[in-house]
């Protein structure tokens, strides 16, 4: 399967923005890691999200790119966070937020992107840099994602962010 002819380009504001007017659309499973429905995600939590992010643009510590169809349809966004060059780290993030664009290697095209805008970003001779990503078990879409894109099972984790939910840790070196 080919990628499919989609865009990338650096985040903006109005795409944080755009992103709310979208939660009714968003995966269900995404929305309750949250505590919220598609009922109950509201504008405070893309405001929320919206300060968070300009504060680690400006701390150069994410970076953040929206993914956009041939016709401008919003597809989702890929991101890399928690950037700390000193240790050589990084974590991805990604969603591809329209069921219709699933399984079209969209997500495969935005990671390839990420992981080549990160080592643009850290620049030549930068140390290697181990980029995590985490997913849920039943994420099987996800899971043949990362595992195209090189990343390597490591296990079951958790995260801080979500007490009590177990995920599987993926790793790559770039």
């Amino acid at each position: 399967m080919t990628a499919p002819d989609v865009a990338l380009r650096p985040m903006t504001e109005a795409d944080v923005r755009r992103r709310d007017e979208h939660r009714l659309e968003l995966d269900p499973e995404l929305l309750a890691l949250n505590g919220q429905t598609p009922a109950t995600a509201s504008w405070r939590d893309a405001e929320s999200e919206l300060l968070a992010l300009w504060a680690a643009w400006a701390a150069g510590t994410r970076l953040d790119w929206t993914i956009f169809s041939p016709d401008g349809l919003d597809l989702g966004a890929v991101s890399l966070s928690s950037i700390d060059r000193a240790r050589g780290w990084a974590e991805l993030e990604i969603g591809i937020y329209r069921k219709a664009w699933w399984n079209r290697g969209v997500g495969r095209l935005a990671i390839a992107h990420a992981l080549s805008g990160l080592a643009n970003e850290l620049g030549p001779g930068a140390r290697p840099t181990l980029v995590r990503a985490l997913t849920l078990p039943t994420n099987a879409r996800a899971r043949r994602c990362f595992e195209a894109c090189g990343f390597a099972l490591r296990g079951p984790t958790t995260d801080r962010q979500f007490p009590g939910v177990e995920f599987l840790l993926y790793e790559r070196t770039i």
